[in-house]
């Protein structure tokens, strides 16, 4: 059995349109390739799939994921993308906090390597779609 590619823990899958916000050139390495045919797109208005939201610190859940949630419309996925271990000021303990706060909540969790989280969050009205 092989291991999964973090495009493939992500939900991402071959033709999806993903929105990643708050990313680096480093962030966007772990979540490529993408699947034949899945593409980046800059923002929500041409249709979103997958959107992943990458945050360092308490500021960028502000920054980027407070507009990305009220963007986000018919997407199947979204994710908060985190560094793990360390002293970094991000835990999944905050991000449960901020998803609460905006009326969303945790379902899902995943390792992207050694160094990133993920944490899979759906509305908290919505029925899981993915």
């Amino acid at each position: 059995m092989t291991d999964k590619s973090n495009a493939e823990k992500l939900l991402i899958k071959p033709g999806d349109r993903v929105w990643i916000v708050g990313s680096t050139v480093s962030d966007r390495s772990l979540i490529e390739p993408l699947p034949q045919d899945a593409r980046s797109v800059t923002s929500a208005s041409t249709g979103v799939s997958v959107a992943l939201s990458f945050v360092r610190s308490p500021e960028d859940f502000e920054d980027n994921i407070t507009h990305l949630l009220d963007s986000l419309g018919t997407s199947r996925v979204f994710w908060i993308c985190f560094p793990s271990g360390g002293d970094h000021p991000i835990s999944r303990a905050s991000v449960e906090e901020y998803l609460e706060s905006q009326s969303w909540r945790p379902i899902d969790q995943v390792n992207l390597g050694n160094e990133w989280l993920a944490v899979r969050a759906s509305a908290s009205s919505a029925t899981e779609r993915a």
